[in-house]
């Protein structure tokens, strides 16, 4: 997350700030400032230079695919020159392309925190018709409750205006989105539906019109860094419930059933359809982040906003490691790379050798050692680590063409032999033996379940010494692979041995 030193439109929203307010916010996780545009003319200027760099990456690709073509049709194949040439260009194409999708994200979050705005300002609006109390009050009064300040009637109503998750017990509960995002765009889709809905005209009370925005906010933040770094998120089912316990999810496997031919007045032979149960869980993650009590005194600084990025980050990192390699003996959720069956094991010395044709053949080998009837499925895909990647985009086929396809739109899946790759930096390193280095299959078997609500316990006393207050968030979550007849008949993996 970027910081935003320019203050623009905040006194629309917070009121005029002080000099001594401004001081010392650069150093924190997130300004409220984040939440507004920085005007249409920067916003304009950011487009036309991620047009500038798609296009002058697809030039660069141009030549590439120049230099192949010319390779390939003279005789004696390749020669050094070329071939250092292709790798020249291919190394500023990929750095062009880093540079892309870095862009695209920040204009995804920019995109996400002008919604949010929006969501602000339009709930103002709303609850100052109903309650009279903005957003910023709704802060102040947030930010007392954490500090354990005696509160004033109107802020006690400030924050039964702004959060509906303060119990009784001193806890904080708030709930995850009822569908799981995919994307930070339908990530941005739900928040203008909030907007919607605080906006109609049948709105006659605090909570359908748009109210607690402490919630909303906190829960859009948290949603955001599940997807931006739970990278198992983009490619699994994501499955959300409203009560723990077990979830029983049944399996089924027909590819090996067929019809057949009847004679008259004979009996037909039944084959009964063979259904697998799969039992999902809730295991507790607990995830913990303090902040200054200066950080949280400070009206610049978005508590809600702070809090949900921060402990969605350490979620998404603790689970995410889960959901790729998670043991199958149990205390964890099982992990994709875990439970996948193996397509090709060779030594791991030449299982990605690009100087000859043997990785091609490799990757060749465990697309096709999974069954057609899941290759044909929108889900399936590769998983795999960075350093993978690297390897494999130096492979060439048969005819000595690069087999992976770069994508020139910014956010979509670069592909590696028709199917979209996902990058996972769970997965195995290039430096580890006896394991898959990569995944191919139908990657939606893979289900992910949460449990919606999240409960964050307020701890002031443990860091008291060091100034600061303690944020412990309490969640419960479980994957494993749910699809067909065995764990491993539908994502299989290229596996190095020693």
């Amino acid at each position: 997350m970027t910081f935003a030193p320019k203050f623009g439109k905040v006194a629309k929203t917070c009121g005029r700030l002080s000099d001594d307010s401004r001081r010392g916010t650069r150093g924190y996780y997130l300004v409220r400032a984040d939440f507004f545009a920085l005007g249409r003319k920067t916003k304009a200027r950011k487009m036309d230079d991620i047009r500038a760099l798609q296009e002058q990456r697809g030039r660069a690709v141009d030549q590439m695919r120049k230099v192949a073509d010319e390779a390939n049709a003279q005789e004696g194949g390749w020669t050094s020159e070329q071939r250092q040439k292709f790798e020249r260009l291919d190394t500023d194409q990929q750095a062009l392309k880093t540079r892309i999708d870095d862009a695209g994200k920040v204009e995804h979050v920019r995109h996400l925190s002008e919604d949010i705005e929006e969501l602000v300002d339009r709930g103002n609006f709303a609850q100052k018709k109903v309650d009279g109390f903005n957003y910023r009050e709704q802060c102040q009064a947030f930010a007392a409750h954490i500090r354990g300040d005696q509160l004033t009637d109107r802020e006690s109503a400030a924050l039964k205006a702004g959060s509906q998750g303060f119990g009784r017990d001193g806890k904080f509960r708030v709930s995850l989105l009822t569908e799981a995002p995919k994307s930070l765009e339908e990530l941005r889709q739900q928040v203008r539906e909030i907007n919607m809905r605080a906006t109609t005209p049948q709105s006659t009370t605090t909570n359908a019109a748009g109210g607690f925005l402490v919630d909303t906010i906190l829960r859009a933040r948290l949603e955001e860094r599940l997807l931006a770094i739970g990278s198992a998120r983009a490619y699994s089912t994501v499955i959300r419930t409203a009560r723990g316990g077990t979830l029983n999810i049944p399996g089924v496997d027909d590819t090996a059933q067929v019809a057949a031919i009847v004679a008259e007045n004979s009996t037909a032979t039944v084959a009964d359809v063979k259904f697998t149960n799969k039992a999902l869980g809730d295991f507790m993650y607990r995830s913990a982040v303090w902040a200054s009590k200066e950080v949280i005194q400070d009206s610049v600084i978005d508590l809600p906003s702070y809090i949900g990025g921060a402990l969605g980050t350490r979620l998404a990192r603790g689970s995410n490691a889960h959901f790729t390699t998670g043991s199958t003996t149990g205390g964890t959720p099982r992990g994709i790379r875990t439970e996948a069956g193996t397509g090709v094991s060779t030594s791991s010395n030449t299982i990605l050798d690009a100087t000859t044709n043997t990785a091609y053949d490799n990757l060749v080998q465990v697309l096709h050692s999974v069954d057609p009837a899941y290759r044909s499925d929108p889900s399936c895909g590769w998983i795999m680590h960075d350093d993978i990647l690297q390897k494999i985009r130096r492979v060439r086929d048969t005819d000595g063409r690069p087999i992976w396809n770069e994508t020139m739109r910014s956010g979509t899946p670069d592909r590696l032999l028709g199917y979209p790759i996902f990058i996972n930096q769970d997965m195995t390193t290039s430096t580890t033996v006896n394991s898959s280095w990569l995944l191919f299959g139908k990657l939606d078997a893979y289900v992910i379940r949460d449990v919606m609500d999240l409960e964050i316990m307020v701890n002031r006393e443990r860091r008291s010494m060091a100034g600061q207050v303690e944020f412990l968030s309490f969640s419960r979550h479980d994957g494993r692979t749910v699809f067909g007849a065995t764990t491993n008949d539908v994502i299989k993996g290229l596996v190095g041995t020693t």
